[in-house]
């Protein structure tokens, strides 16, 4: 488990002991900054990346090698922007929702982005071989 996602389990533990008190909202953290920036730090996903991208690059690797960061990264995003739209107002998350569109859209985006490492890695698969 990625030291990542080892804190993001980390701090659900910790909101829902802070949120058995009958009088605490659901997912209400006591103690964290649940700014954009306290957020992004909080869940910081950067060893993930740079995990995946040395998977990604060894000349022998698996399908196993990619998703099992993919999956970790996956899990602590929903959790992340989850936590952003409980302490951020609806005007901002619009925004937030427009810039991410528009980001995904470009040439460089996450789509087209997801769409060449996959073309890759089936291309560098040797056929015949597990």
């Amino acid at each position: 488990m990625n030291e990542s996602t080892s804190r993001a389990f980390d701090s659900l533990i910790k909101v829902a002991k802070d949120n058995s008190e009958p009088s605490r909202m659901l997912w209400e953290p006591s103690e964290e900054d649940n700014s954009y920036a306290g957020l992004a730090k909080l869940f910081d996903r950067s060893d993930i990346e740079e995990a995946w991208q040395e998977a990604y690059v060894k000349e022998s690797k698996s399908a196993w090698d990619l998703m099992q960061h993919s999956v970790q990264n996956d899990f602590i995003a929903s959790i992340h922007r989850d936590m952003a739209h409980r302490y951020t107002g609806r005007i901002a998350r619009h925004i937030g929702e427009f810039a991410r569109k528009e980001q995904h859209a470009a040439d460089h985006g996450t789509p087209n982005r997801l769409k060449i490492s996959m073309t890759s890695f089936l291309s560098s698969r040797e056929e015949g071989s597990n």
